[in-house]
């Protein structure tokens, strides 16, 4: 049942890679790659790779709420996307690399960033805060996902979730040893995916004990569109 999946098209064949991708609506959709390119789907074709950003050797992360809204990340830079186009990138987090950004909210935005180094960084209409050292355990963040301003949980590197009240962070380990990806659709509805294929769940108060969802599966990402639909996949080329 369900929608079948398209033919793969090259979008961006002179890039190295594409590495992120966020849709707000079924008519917009924007990609990045390591070049620091952003492609605009417009519901039916995509748009040639635009520069935006420092091209990064690792990844540049995407986030929007709107087609007037949107945050791309790349190294240590940020940009943001408005209505009248993307702005200047920032150098928001010296030295350190940003792996992951989510954004809520309409066409203003709110948006939490996240690096390598375990610092999250806060995106509001006055601009980018400071670095805020969270994760102290030397892993550092591996994704993040907000569902508003009051609520995001980040996962770390060595199965740590943290969750986000609007004011500070708070941690428990919920898979220890191994990098976590989070998505969120409510307070009370959170799914980490991590390594080996497995899957954990939060109900607003705890997590789950890790289930294997795919054990053939290794590092794993997931995305979740309501407490009833959630996708993981995994690098051994699974899906669940």
């Amino acid at each position: 049942g369900g929608t079948p999946w398209s033919a793969a098209s090259a979008i961006d064949p002179t890039g190295g890679g594409l590495t992120s991708v966020s849709c707000p609506s079924a008519s917009y959709c924007v990609a990045v790659d390591v070049d620091g390119s952003a492609l605009v789907y417009n519901g039916s074709t995509w748009a040639l790779p635009a520069q935006i950003i420092k091209g990064n050797t690792t990844a540049a992360y995407v986030s929007c709420t709107s087609a007037s809204f949107c945050a791309v990340v790349s190294g240590a830079e940020a940009v943001i996307h408005s209505g009248s186009g993307w702005g200047t990138p920032q150098d928001v987090d010296p030295g350190e690399t940003l792996d992951g950004v989510s954004c809520v909210g309409g066409a203003v935005g709110f948006c939490v960033a996240v690096d390598t180094a375990g610092d999250v960084l806060t995106w509001e209409p006055s601009g980018w805060g400071a670095p805020v050292s969270v994760d102290e355990n030397g892993f550092g963040f591996t994704s993040v996902s907000c569902i508003s301003d009051l609520f995001c949980v980040a996962g770390d590197g060595d199965g740590l979730a943290y969750t986000y009240n609007g004011t500070s962070w708070s941690n428990v380990t919920i898979d220890s040893g191994f990098p976590l990806d989070v998505s969120c659709t409510s307070v009370t509805f959170c799914v980490a995916a991590a390594k080996f294929g497995n899957g954990l769940i939060y109900n607003g108060t705890t997590w789950t004990a890790p289930a294997s969802i795919d054990p053939d599966n290794g590092d794993s990402a997931v995305s979740c569109s309501s407490p009833s639909f959630c996708a993981v996949v995994g690098d051994g080329g699974d899906a669940s």
